[in-house]
């Protein structure tokens, strides 16, 4: 959106295509230069990450997971993950074997 000029003021001169040219690359210029900055930042919070995810390995490695599903009574289902044949009395049992939970 495009500020508003105070009527008193008059309207800043229109740029030649060379000046906003000029423009464009100064402003993408600082951006490279912020961009190295935060490359800089992203790169210690990684190595950060790895030093503390290599503390908890042997513990990680250690433990179980359980992966669950939010349900089993999905007709979009039916004909994929149930047979097309089977009732929907059945789609629990069929679930709670298939998903092991």
């Amino acid at each position: 959106m495009k500020a508003s000029h105070n009527r008193d003021q008059p309207p800043p001169p229109l740029l030649t295509k060379e000046e906003r040219r000029a423009r464009r690359e100064l402003r993408r210029e600082k951006q490279r230069h912020a961009n190295v900055g935060r490359a800089a930042k992203m790169h210690a919070a990684r190595l950060l990450w790895e030093k503390q995810t290599k503390a908890l390995l042997p513990a990680m490695q250690s433990s179980k997971v359980h992966v669950g599903c939010s349900g089993w009574f999905y007709w979009h289902w039916r004909g994929g993950f149930y047979p097309s044949e089977l009732s929907t009395a059945s789609w629990l049992p069929l679930a709670l074997r298939r998903l092991l939970t």
